[in-house]
Order: C-alpha cells, then sequence, then structure tokens
C-alpha cells in the first residue's frame, strides 16, 4: 500500500511537471507567433519601403536625363548664338540665324521657354549692323532679322 502510493504521489508530481512544461511550452508558441507575425509585417514595411525607395531613384534618374537633354540643347543653342556674335559676313550670319531658330525650336520643344528660362539665355535680334545682339524684353528664344 505504501509502495502504491509513492507511486500515486510520483505519478502527480510527473502530471504536474507535465502539465507545467505543457503551460511553458504554450507560452513560447504564443511568443513565438507574435515573433513571426512581427517578422511578416517587418518584411512587409522594408519591401515597401525598398520600392518606393526604387521609384524615388528611378524618377531621380529621368529627372538627370531630362537635365542633360535639357543642358545639350541649351549647349547647342549657347554656341549658335556665340558663333552668330562673332559673324561678321552677312551670308554666314543669315545662315546661323537658320541654325538659331531651328535650335530654339528644339529647345522651345521641351519646355525651355519663359516658365522655365535659363538665366543667361536670351532671346536676338537684328541690329542695323546685321549683327545680332540680346534681346532682353522677349518672353520667348526667337531670332528676328
Amino acid at each position: 500500500a505504501q509502495l502504491a502510493a509513492a507511486v500515486r504521489q510520483q505519478q502527480q508530481q510527473m502530471q504536474g511537471m507535465v502539465a507545467d512544461h505543457a503551460e511553458e511550452l504554450r507560452t513560447l508558441q504564443y511568443e513565438l507567433q507574435l515573433a513571426r507575425e512581427g517578422n511578416e509585417g517587418l518584411k512587409r514595411a522594408m519591401g515597401e519601403q525598398v520600392l518606393a525607395l526604387q521609384g524615388a531613384l528611378e524618377l531621380r534618374d529621368a529627372h538627370i536625363l531630362e537635365l542633360e537633354e535639357r543642358n545639350d540643347r541649351m549647349d547647342t543653342v549657347l554656341q549658335v548664338i556665340q558663333a552668330q556674335l562673332g559673324c561678321s559676313d552677312l551670308a554666314a550670319a543669315a545662315d546661323l540665324s537658320a541654325a538659331t531658330a531651328a535650335a530654339a525650336a528644339a529647345a522651345a520643344g521641351v519646355g525651355v521657354g519663359p516658365a522655365s528660362r535659363v538665366g543667361t539665355s536670351r532671346p536676338l535680334s537684328r541690329s542695323g549692323s546685321g549683327r545680332l545682339t540680346a534681346r532682353l524684353d522677349s518672353p520667348d528664344l526667337t531670332t528676328t532679322t
């Protein structure tokens, strides 16, 4: 009888330990589930942030390309203007005037005009001597003869 009581007591102790371990296991499983959900949320947030940053980089790159193209066009316009200002031959000036008009049309096609004027670009007009001079009062990049 005493042996049976000792066995029952050990069984109860073991059942208590199993119950404690089962409760601890449930707690750990719950904490693990919370950690997994938190990690998934962080992964989603980081993925969204990566996509947003990639979009911002693409916009920046597109803007840089646009600015480079605008700069190239303005360089062409400036070269033509400088060539016209340095030219004393009227026939050559007329040829350059046509080139300037074409360059101005190209620049106007990309929005280089009154709203987006580069600070130093000014329209030209022909003075009495046949040379082109800058007209500061004109709202767009054109040449007149």
